[in-house]
């Protein structure tokens, strides 16, 4: 079943409210997910077993792979906008659980999975508000604010929260402080969504009402796959195993070199967020399939200098930069490409979106399980070179990429 590309009146920019409605949602219900980072703590401070944490934040993920799988039925039964309210609404219950850690038995659990059921809805929905709305060749522009806005979201929670913690601020009223955030962001969705409800634009457009386009079932997955769109959906599988990889093992990278692993998570935050909203007006003046091969490139060369440092700092941050820069603005832009590529061949592009962003999924949550087989066998000397290998591969189906039109159907 191959659904017909999704056109009406598509436009070169997003209404500006919408657009700074998910921005801001975007940060606020990524700084919840961030506030994760502060629960170990919250446990500690509360007597309990501070690596409780990590079983609530594995209750939380595969919460996450179970829901984006039927996240576009939802909202195609009660609208987009309206899903997007909601992730901001279970985001608020998930804070005010984690808030109630050590005073409720078992709320840590019911957070992480509250905190799972919330991100799975908002990360793979709020795209579709932007694919539904703006012409192929400047989505690249929305779509990359929007991650730019979910990754300051992360980076800032935790700097944050810990800040007002040694301020001697309880965390409990630190995750109340997010729970108010969340609900403020679903509110404001809510508000947008109904306000473009009505006019020219159908209620399934404005993202509010049943859009069953948003609905991702066998036929669809296989519609999208039999198009060109499949070459991005497997780069982002690669990308995101190099990063999980690189993320998950960086504190052992760090302790083998003497290095402080905490100055790569800050500057891959401070370089793809400033990259992100810095260029992303830039981006749709630029080839996409050339740019993809130039950013994945930009992630082999990183990756090849995490492998031959030794321990010299100003390598250290040179690779992180190099990796930020080539990882952080190749996500939205094999998702342009994606939902792109889906369209021209005659496939739902909300549906590829959706493909997408679980293949994302399961690179970023499955990896680390190989990656960790691979540090106990021979350490960040064996998961270096097989990140490198993964990365290498993904350069060279970018670079085939290049001579595959959007429309033809050959293998990849």
């Amino acid at each position: 079943m191959t659904m017909p590309a999704e056109t009406p009146d598509l436009q070169i920019r997003m209404p500006g409210a919408m657009l700074l409605a998910l921005l801001v949602s975007g940060i606020s219900l990524a700084a919840c997910y961030g506030a994760t980072f502060l629960l170990a703590e919250h446990l500690r401070d509360q007597g309990r077993d501070p690596a409780l944490a990590g079983i609530a934040i594995t209750t939380g993920t595969i919460f996450t792979i179970a829901v984006a799988l039927v996240a576009g039925r939802l909202a195609a039964r009660i609208g987009t906008m309206r899903c997007l309210a909601l992730a901001g609404l279970i985001m608020a219950l998930a804070m005010l659980a984690f808030a109630l850690t050590g005073r409720v038995a078992g709320s840590d659990l019911v957070g992480g999975g509250l905190i799972g059921i919330a991100w799975s809805l908002f990360y793979i929905l709020a795209p579709l508000p932007i694919i539904a709305r703006v012409a192929a060749g400047q989505r690249i522009r929305d779509l990359t604010y929007l991650s730019g806005a979910q990754m300051a979201g992360l980076g800032l929670a935790a700097p944050l929260g810990g800040a007002l913690a040694a301020q001697g601020w309880p965390l409990a009223w630190i995750y109340c402080g997010f729970a108010l955030l969340a609900a403020s962001a679903a509110l404001l969705l809510l508000a947008i969504g109904e306000r473009y409800t009505g006019g020219r634009a159908s209620r399934a457009h404005a993202g509010q009402g049943p859009d069953e386009g948003s609905i991702l079932d066998i036929a669809r997955v296989g519609a999208v796959l039999a198009t060109t769109a499949r070459i991005p959906i497997v780069l982002i599988g690669l990308a995101s195993c190099t990063f999980a990889g690189l993320a998950t093992f960086q504190s052992v990278y760090a302790e083998e070199r003497g290095l402080a692993f905490g100055q790569f998570f800050l500057v891959f935050t401070l370089v793809t967020v400033t990259l992100r909203f810095g260029l992303a007006a830039h981006l749709t003046r630029l080839p996409a399939e050339r740019l993809a091969l130039f950013l994945l490139a930009l992630v082999v060369v990183a990756l090849a200098l995490f492998w031959f440092d030794r321990g010299s700092v100003p390598v250290y941050l040179l690779a992180s930069a190099l990796f930020a820069a080539g990882y952080g603005l190749s996500y939205s832009t094999l998702n342009a490409l994606a939902v792109n590529r889906a369209e021209a061949g005659g496939a739902a592009p909300a549906a590829a979106s959706q493909v997408f962003t679980i293949t994302y999924f399961l690179g970023l949550f499955g990896f680390p399980a190989l990656g960790g087989l691979l540090i106990s066998a021979g350490g960040t000397a064996l998961l270096l070179p097989a990140l490198v290998a993964l990365a290498t591969l993904a350069l060279a189906l970018a670079l085939g990429m290049l001579r595959v039109p959007s429309v033809a159907r050959k293998s990849i």
